[in-house]
C-alpha cells in the first residue's frame, strides 16, 4: 500500500530554523503538521498533540479504533533534486506489537489515507502530489 505522501507547494514555511540555546535544530514543518492537524479536527477526528522528534513533527490519530501516527518532513528527493514534502502513515502497534506484529503495516492505513488525500487535495498551491510506497521511497533516496 502507498502509505507515504510526497508533495510540492509554497505554501508552508521553508525557512530555515535556527539553533535552539541548547545547539540543537528543530526541524521544519511544524506549520505543515498543524494544517493536517486542523484538517482532521475539522472532519471530526481527534488528533494527538504534535511532537517534534529528531528531522520530523508527528502526531497521531485514530480512526474507525484503528490508531495511526504520521511523521511530517522536509526533505530533497529524487533526480533531478526537488525539495519536497514528505508524510508518512503508519498504523500504530504499540511496545509489544514491535515485536509480535510485522513490521510493515501500510497495508492497513487504507481507511485513512483516503480521508488524507482528501484533505491534501486542499493545500494551496500544490504541485506533484504522489502517494509511494516503502520501496519507491527509498528509490527517490538515492
Amino acid at each position: 500500500m502507498k502509505n507515504i505522501l510526497i508533495f510540492e507547494t509554497e505554501a508552508f514555511d521553508l525557512t530555515e530554523p535556527k539553533a535552539e540555546a541548547d545547539g540543537r535544530e528543530r526541524p521544519m514543518g511544524r506549520d505543515v503538521a498543524e494544517f493536517f492537524w486542523k484538517k482532521l479536527r475539522e472532519k471530526g477526528l481527534e488528533p494527538t498533540s504534535i511532537d517534534e522528534d529528531v528531522a520530523s513533527w508527528t502526531f497521531g490519530v485514530t480512526y474507525l479504533r484503528s490508531t495511526y501516527v504520521f511523521y511530517i518532513q522536509f526533505m530533497t528527493l529524487g533526480k533531478p533534486l526537488k525539495d519536497c514534502w514528505v508524510i508518512e502513515i503508519r498504523k500504530y502497534i504499540g511496545f509489544f506489537g514491535m515485536f509480535f506484529s510485522k513490521v510493515d503495516n501500510s497495508d492497513e492505513c487504507g481507511p485513512l489515507i483516503e480521508v488524507f488525500n482528501e484533505i491534501s487535495s486542499k493545500i494551496p498551491g500544490l504541485s506533484d502530489l504522489k502517494w509511494v510506497d516503502g520501496k519507491q521511497y527509498a528509490d527517490y533516496l538515492k
